[in-house]
């Protein structure tokens, strides 16, 4: 027989997965009209996939990271011929303004980390050089929040954050982006933030679409995501809160701490599928 605890929770997860399809309202599946240019990118590259080579798949979570990276490269620098005497013809990139060509650096030297030293000495330059996401091209700071979704940092869940409560807000980050912000508080166990996070989503894309109709909402899988991770918890017997249970918590601290090595996992993740190489 199911004990009266079972039940119990089973009920609860019920009631809230109603609640949060209530107010998750505007989550839509993504389609023609609003997508960003990464997710326009994304289903370029992969329609020419198609008609060519298959698509590839990295290897490692380490060299998924490096291909973010290398599309940001494509973004923010020129490419200089490839030099003869370099082995490999690997072509080299200049860039007219140093704080792109700093923001390229901070973002492999976290890739290429090796110790706890180098991933905070790379968050910090991250966090300082995105402080005004503005700065940089929209696809720059998404490509940012994907590579450190990637590589296990919160800073992901506050560049993203950044960029929902920018000024002027016409559409939503790319779906790649935001998705795999949302995996990685599945992936450690953050219910109350990933909650939080969607809510945010959710409010901005209605805001969005009070203006210009035609705009998508928030892609179903960052739902799916949403539920996997209610399921997760339950499956493992884990108690987990909502994010309105933890409100005092977060009107006393906006911010996340940035910080979270014990989270970092070697190889692909299940959201590698929304992985792009710009």
């Amino acid at each position: 027989m199911i004990s009266t605890t079972t039940m119990m929770m089973r009920l609860l997860l019920i009631l809230q997965m109603a609640a949060v399809i209530n107010s998750f309202s505007t989550v839509v599946i993504n389609k023609k009209h609003g997508a960003s240019s990464l997710l326009q990118l994304h289903a370029r590259n992969s329609n020419q996939s198609k008609n060519n080579t298959p698509r590839r798949s990295p290897p490692n979570r380490r060299m998924s990271i490096k291909w973010v990276i290398q599309g940001i490269e494509k973004v923010l620098a020129e490419e200089c011929e490839p030099s003869s005497s370099n082995h490999g013809g690997k072509p080299k990139y200049s860039y007219k303004r140093r704080i792109d060509a700093s923001l390229v650096d901070a973002l492999y030297l976290m890739a290429n980390a090796n110790s706890q030293k180098d991933v905070l000495d790379a968050e910090k330059r991250i966090k300082v050089l995105l402080k005004n996401p503005s700065e940089f091209p929209v696809e720059v700071t998404e490509r940012a929040i994907r590579a450190t979704s990637v590589a296990g940092l919160s800073l992901s869940v506050h560049l993203l954050k950044l960029l929902l409560r920018g000024d002027n807000v016409t559409a939503l980050p790319s779906s790649i982006a935001y998705i795999s912000v949302l995996s990685f508080l599945r992936k450690i166990g953050r219910i109350d933030r990933l909650e939080d996070t969607l809510a945010e989503l959710a409010s901005v894309s209605r805001r969005i679409q009070v203006k210009n109709p035609s705009q998508s909402g928030v892609d179903i899988v960052a739902f799916n995501t949403y539920l996997g991770a209610i399921f997760d918890a339950a499956a493992a017997g884990r108690p987990f809160l909502s994010s309105c249970d933890n409100e005092s918590e977060m009107l006393d601290s906006n911010l996340f701490n940035f910080t979270n090595f014990n989270i970092t996992l070697d190889g692909t993740t299940s959201s590698e599928k929304y992985l792009y190489k710009g």
